[in-house]
């Protein structure tokens, strides 16, 4: 079974923000109650993508789906893919020789609609295309990890277009935050920062200023911050003197 979340063609062409990916978004916003980089929702969603596959894909697999590894007695009830879903039970087992081969069993199953049991090979450690198939081969995955090292530039491009051009969303340096999370700041409580950094005559960080104004005392201090630094960059009167990640806010008349 094709696992499209390890090809490149997935991320490169099929990668689009679902309302699905928007939720679980939202959920994450909400749980970690801080702005994320474009480099962490990402991360965030390409795990999210190779999960949902994974259950996907689990759920197609019968739980008594047949694997030539698999170790099975005699009554077992089993599905097997090579004849189209076919059922049968498991009615006699031996032991297998092969001198190539380590120990392995023999079972004999009685499948439905058939006059004729037929046998079939059982603790087969060696590689075999059907325990690839139903077993997906794990060591040659790319893991969450691994698959953002090799494609999650094309994810980040993508997500700076979409979340760029949603009004869902609100970014400030290299960080977003969902609009539905962020803090109102209006034009009253900018006129209390513009006071403070006047009095001061000093730059001052987005936590200083907040000691003041008060507003969303309940909310996380990672957002309330955010939100403040997003309304101060949109004031002609602010200039940010320090950095996106570090910002301290002074007057443009006092520079």
């Amino acid at each position: 079974m094709e696992r499209v979340t390890q090809t490149e063609r997935y991320w490169r062409d099929k990668f689009r923000l679902t309302d699905e990916d928007r939720d679980n978004l939202l959920e994450s916003f909400i749980t970690k109650a801080t702005p994320l980089s474009t480099d962490a929702i990402a991360r965030f969603l390409m795990n999210e993508r190779y999960r949902a596959e994974e259950r996907v894909l689990a759920a197609r697999v019968p739980a008594n789906a047949y694997q030539p590894a698999g170790h099975y007695q005699v009554g077992d009830h089993l599905v097997f893919a090579a004849l189209g879903g076919g059922r049968g039970e498991v009615v006699g087992a031996r032991d297998g020789y092969n001198p190539r081969y380590d120990h392995f069993t023999v079972i004999t199953v009685q499948i439905e609609d058939e006059a004729a049991p037929r046998e079939f090979v059982t603790e087969f450690k060696h590689p075999h295309a059907l325990n690839l198939e139903m077993g997906a081969a794990q060591e040659e995955q790319l893991s969450p990890e691994e698959l953002y090292e090799r494609y999650g530039f094309y994810v980040r491009q993508k997500l700076e277009q979409e979340m760029a051009g949603s009004d869902e969303f609100v970014r400030f340096g290299d960080r977003w935050l969902p609009t539905a999370l962020m803090v109102q700041y209006n034009v009253g409580h900018l006129n209390i920062a513009d006071a403070m950094i006047d009095i001061t005559r000093e730059p001052l960080p987005p936590r200083e200023l907040l000691k003041e104004i008060g507003e969303g005392a309940g909310v996380a201090m990672p957002i309330r911050e955010f939100s403040l630094n997003y309304a101060l960059s949109q004031d002609s009167r602010f200039v940010n003197v320090g950095t996106d990640e570090r910002p301290l806010w002074s007057l443009g008349r006092l520079q």
